[in-house]
């Protein structure tokens, strides 16, 4: 059996923009339209709530080059008392009842004091960190700290002391936006002002990667509202659950846990609700596969073989296909390859040998309806859909 495509939806931005949607036919009726699977009672002229577009600022664009500046601060060695902020370069030894244990000791020890990466302060023992301050470099002292109850076994819930060597005191400082400073940050800006505008520019392709995946999601929702299942669907709802099911499963093994431990600590949800959950998001994506074929057939949006190739083409590459040689498989291709004509297999021929064509192609007709139905959407204050609480999946079927 070939692997699946599983597609989020709701779709990404540039997913959708990727097919254009100036390219779409506006072409076809509101609804209700229909076929022995599914009945689709609307979808041109959906009403969704207004979405809000963030403008970027000046500030905006100056906080986001002040965070990327605090990530590289410029440390300098001082002669005083450590504080706050400051790196220190330290020995340690840790020890229980006198004696050093496993894994407690370390040499030439970098640490930004406040930066809590060490034990935190536990009931009347101050944390390791905020003991490091006020001394000064050749100092060697000690200090006593307590393990958290969740630690390892051996440790946790013990009083514990570190015998400290400090080398150095370093005080860090914010870098200003300066040419000599733009080659540490990986940028292709060769002033400030470059940079900034590059800042910029990111911050507004973000934004408006949110705002169209926010419609997107609205357009998704209101259109799984208006799509009815009347044909025989049940053993791809069972096929579709049972694949989310087996990834949540996966994820629990993971974490070395059961279902019912993993739907309660880390889903919020008695094993129950979510299962109940994902077995009505499994039957909402099988009926909105359908749905969109049956749309793509009505606004004549079924994809040309040449809109095929050039799609699923792009698809392979975000897969990370490749083309590339294989082996000869037969005395033929045996005999070519030895005159090094190697057998040459396209990045395509391996995404579709993997996942099926008709697996693909259900994928991007799902993006093109998709872009279509958001083109021909309306925005208006008086829509109520109702926001996911996360996104879903639509899993297309390989047989």
């Amino acid at each position: 059996m070939k692997k699946r495509i599983v597609a989020p939806f709701v779709l990404t931005c540039a997913l959708v923009l990727s097919l254009g949607l100036s390219g779409c036919s506006t072409s076809g009726t509101a609804g209700p339209i229909s076929n022995e699977f599914v009945e689709v009672s609307k979808y041109k002229g959906l009403e969704i709530p207004v979405v809000e577009k963030t403008e970027v600022t000046d500030e905006m664009v100056e906080n986001e080059i002040q965070g990327t500046l605090a990530n590289n601060i410029d440390y300098k060695t001082v002669d005083r008392e450590s504080k706050e902020g400051d790196m220190v370069n330290i020995d340690f030894v840790g020890k229980l009842d006198g004696k050093a244990f496993d894994n407690g000791s370390a040499e030439k020890q970098d640490l930004v004091i406040g930066q809590a990466n060490f034990i935190g302060a536990n009931g009347d023992y101050k944390g390791f960190e905020e003991q490091l301050v006020g001394h000064k470099a050749g100092e060697k002292f000690v200090i006593t700290v307590k393990f958290p109850d969740q630690y390892a076994e051996e440790l946790a819930g013990k009083v514990a002391t570190f015998d400290i060597t400090l080398h150095e005191v370093k005080e860090g400082s914010v870098p200003e936006l300066t040419e000599d400073i733009l080659a540490k940050l990986g940028t292709s800006a060769k002033t400030p002002d470059e940079y900034r505008e590059e800042v910029r520019k990111g911050l507004e392709e973000q934004y408006q990667s949110n705002y169209d995946s926010t419609v997107e999601r609205e357009v998704y929702t209101e259109l799984t509202a208006n799509i009815k299942v009347v044909g025989d669907l049940q053993s791809e709802i069972d096929e579709a659950y049972q694949s989310q099911y087996a990834s949540y499963e996966s994820y629990a093994q993971m974490y070395g846990v059961e279902m019912e431990e993993f739907a309660q600590s880390y889903i919020g949800k008695s094993l129950e609700d979510f299962q109940a959950e994902l077995k009505a998001s499994a039957e909402k994506s099988v009926a909105f596969k359908y749905a969109c074929n049956l749309i793509a057939e009505e606004a004549k949006l079924a994809l040309s073989d040449k809109e095929f190739t050039e799609e699923a083409t792009k698809l392979a590459e975000e897969y990370g296909f490749t083309d590339s040689t294989e082996a000869a498989e037969s005395s033929t291709e045996a005999a070519e390859a030895s005159t090094g004509e190697a057998k040459k297999v396209s990045a395509l021929d391996q995404f579709v040998e993997q996942y099926g064509e008709e697996s693909i192609r259900d994928y991007l007709t799902q993006k093109k309806v998709m872009a279509y139905l958001v083109e021909n959407s309306k925005q208006t204050e008086s829509a109520t859909t109702s926001k996911p609480a996360e996104t879903e999946e639509a899993t297309t079927e390989v047989k």
